[in-house]
């Protein structure tokens, strides 16, 4: 599996930025895509060595000081900080996160080899501080570098006086130009980094390709942006989780109103249906009403000489009736 050697370059103008960028070498301040139970995996790169961070805590503002240590040394050589110069340049070195695990990679002596780079192609004594990070998905080495050259001034009239032209002898300067300005040149350190990472299986990246390298400042910000996005998402979740907790419940209660609905749908009907028998028997009987009418009408002599059998009936089982009534009781044979 073929993969690719992968360099950036950053530049900080200010000390502030220096000590930011400080912080997230050290894990002094929080850093999403990274694992804190694996920071002691990290290492340091301290007197010519790699040294692991193991459970020690790092020190806050360690690079910063080294940083300010190194621009004081400048400036005593004859180096002088101009308004709004680049004081620094931080390198990123990795490789693309397959190469790591291609069966037999030596990751040992990458890491050897990043801060081999950084010395030969920055100058040892430019490269301040490297840290190694591999509590991260990809590993990947951070150097600190102070973007120093040696400067002839050659403005101004040439003295006549031979002992002034020391004048003109080589001072150090600050020129991140001098490594990485311009698409030229940071071509140049990408075909140069990925010719030295070779040996590792590692090879350059599509020149022109039109890929946009994300900054680390842009990079953590999104990342920053995530985090924010997630906890807000969780504290949804928190704030609903008691409505989701009473779920059940409710779920019990939908189904016995439901069932209390089709209850009284049924009873409905049933009342529907008693409703249509009670107009119907008024129907009937008001048909009935109509034919008595009709014979009344019709033959009244008849319609009278029934009316008055039906009270003779009823007046015969009346009479019948007090009669029963009025008789003793019977007694019960045996019983005195």
């Amino acid at each position: 599996m073929t993969g690719y050697a992968i360099i950036r370059v950053e530049k900080h103008t200010t000390l502030g930025t220096v000590a930011a960028a400080g912080h997230h070498l050290d894990r002094t301040r929080e850093t999403p895509n990274a694992d804190p139970a694996r920071a002691h995996l990290n290492r340091a790169w301290i007197d010519g060595e790699w040294v692991a961070w193991g459970d020690e805590a790092r020190e806050p503002g360690a690079h910063l000081e080294a940083f300010k240590s190194r621009l004081a040394d400048f400036e005593h050589r004859g180096g002088k900080i101009q308004k709004n110069a680049v004081i620094a340049l931080e390198a990123i070195m990795t490789a693309s996160p397959e190469a790591f695990k291609t069966p037999g990679f030596d990751l040992e002596a990458w890491i050897t080899a990043q801060s081999d780079y950084a010395a030969k192609r920055f100058g040892a004594e430019n490269v301040v501080s490297m840290v190694l990070h591999l509590d991260e998905e990809t590993p990947h080495v951070h150097a600190l570098i102070v973007p120093e050259i040696e400067r002839i001034e050659r403005r101004g009239k040439k003295p006549a006086d031979p002992d002034r032209l020391q004048l003109h002898r080589p001072k150090p300067a600050l020129s991140a130009s001098h490594w990485v300005d311009g698409r030229a040149k940071l071509a140049a350190l990408q075909s140069d980094y990925a010719a030295a990472m070779s040996r590792f299986g590692l090879q350059r990246g599509k020149e022109r390709s039109g890929a946009r390298h994300v900054p680390v400042s842009e990079y953590y910000a999104q990342g920053a942006a995530l985090v924010a996005q997630i906890e807000h998402l969780q504290a949804e979740v928190e704030r609903l989780r008691p409505a989701a907790e009473r779920l059940p419940e409710v779920e019990q209660q939908l189904t016995e109103a439901h069932a209390l609905i089709d209850s009284l749908q049924a009873s409905r009907a049933e009342q529907r249906a008693l409703i249509d028998r009670m107009r119907a028997a008024r129907k009937a009987d008001a048909a009935d009403l109509d034919a008595i009418k009709a014979v009344k009408a019709a033959m009244p002599a008849t319609y009278a000489r029934i009316m008055q059998i039906a009270a003779d009936h009823e007046a015969a089982c009346a009479a019948a009736l007090l009669a029963s009534l009025q008789e003793p009781d019977t007694p019960t044979p045996g019983l005195s």
